[in-house]
């Protein structure tokens, strides 16, 4: 993965191929409550993108053109024809 800061680390004792979606978001939500638990606080998404997009432009234009978010267009295109295709008859899916 070709991330600077990964969101979650999958350590090798967890079977990944033995999750399941339920089981990955009860994980998550546990996480999720232990931290708020601990003193976790959420800011405001708008906050967030202000301060992130400030960021940016605090950077060196090298800097800027090395910045990459996410999936490749063409890998995008077809995460998203799967996905599709799995959402039979909902509108605007097209």
């Amino acid at each position: 993965m070709d991330i600077d800061h990964p969101m979650a680390v999958i350590t090798p004792e967890v079977d990944v191929d033995a999750l399941d979606a339920s089981h990955i978001e009860a994980e998550i939500q546990l996480m999720v409550a232990k931290a708020v638990a601990a003193g976790l606080t959420f800011r405001p998404l708008a906050e967030t993108a202000r301060d992130t997009l400030t960021y940016f432009h605090q950077q060196t234009p090298e800097r800027q053109a090395q910045l990459k978010a996410g999936l490749p267009p063409e890998k995008e295109q077809q995460v998203l024809a799967e996905w599709r295709a799995k959402q039979p008859g909902k509108p605007g899916l097209e």
